[in-house]
């Protein structure tokens, strides 16, 4: 594996010059990334990261390569060059931060999850994609919604950048205990995700032959977030209809095996 450049600066060693006290949030959450992390943790043109993890399942380091890109059964060699552009420490690989690697996701869980936070800690946005047949994805979308109509909560949520979260992982934990028993929305609470939104997810994230993005959103209340805008989604057979109840369903099943990723 050739691993590209990541930025003119990649081979300077952790920590990078970043101010924590600067008002620019990007600048703030690179430094409290650098810090938690312990490497560079540039971010990639697909808008991710690159981050070397370690895989406490299979005990194995891994890179991750933005939102779309993974490495797993890594040469030393190759830690050893990804470690160098990325400012890591290499005396223990254990010490790199821990993420299930895609591998191990796919066997011990049947998908890959993916975490994210929004800025200024407005809510969160999570991901799930099915490695078994019939490979369907899903999305969903915690935005705090306080002052905001539903419409506008979701053109700020599907507008606003997620990046790894900076929340304690204790927090997030119960952000998922929560939605485990999220309670099916009233019929007149709930409203499907604008066509608009879901032809542009349809062009970003393109769907299987026969299948398409839907999905439903509604305001509820999250202890830990407040008024919060629920925004939920998956693929689906073009023939048939989905049902926020089954949404909401899987949902909850998802957010289960979630949480079985952050206490390993």
């Amino acid at each position: 594996m050739i691993v590209p450049p990541l930025s003119e600066d990649c081979n300077e060693r952790f920590p990078a010059i970043t101010n924590p006290f600067f008002d620019d949030h990007h600048a703030r959450t690179a430094h409290h990334l650098q810090q938690r992390l312990k490497q560079l943790a540039p971010t990639t043109l697909d808008g991710g990261r690159a981050i070397l993890w370690f895989c406490r399942w299979c005990q194995k380091p891994w890179f991750e390569m933005g939102r779309t890109a993974s490495f797993v059964c890594l040469s030393e060699i190759q830690v050893v060059e990804i470690a160098q552009q990325l400012g890591a420490e290499l005396r223990l690989v254990s010490s790199f931060p821990s993420s299930i690697c895609p591998l191990c996701a796919a066997i011990h869980l049947g998908g890959m999850p993916r975490i994210e936070e929004y800025s200024g800690r407005q809510g969160y946005r999570f991901t799930w994609e099915g490695m078994q047949s019939p490979h369907a994805r899903f999305f969903c979308l915690l935005y705090a919604s306080n002052t905001n109509s539903l419409q506008e909560s979701l053109r700020k949520a599907c507008s606003t950048h997620g990046d790894i979260p900076t929340t304690p992982i204790e927090h997030m934990r119960s952000v998922f205990r929560w939605l485990k028993t999220l309670p099916d929305p009233g019929e007149y609470e709930i409203t499907p995700l604008p066509q608009s939104l879901l032809n542009h997810v349809n062009r970003l994230e393109p769907p299987k032959p026969g299948f398409s993005w839907c999905g439903y959103s509604w305001l509820a209340w999250c202890p830990l977030i407040g008024h919060v805008l629920v925004a939920l989604g998956m693929t689906f057979p073009i023939c048939s209809i989905c049902s926020s109840s089954l949404l909401v369903a899987c949902w909850r099943q998802i957010a289960r095996e979630m949480e079985r990723v952050l206490i390993c």
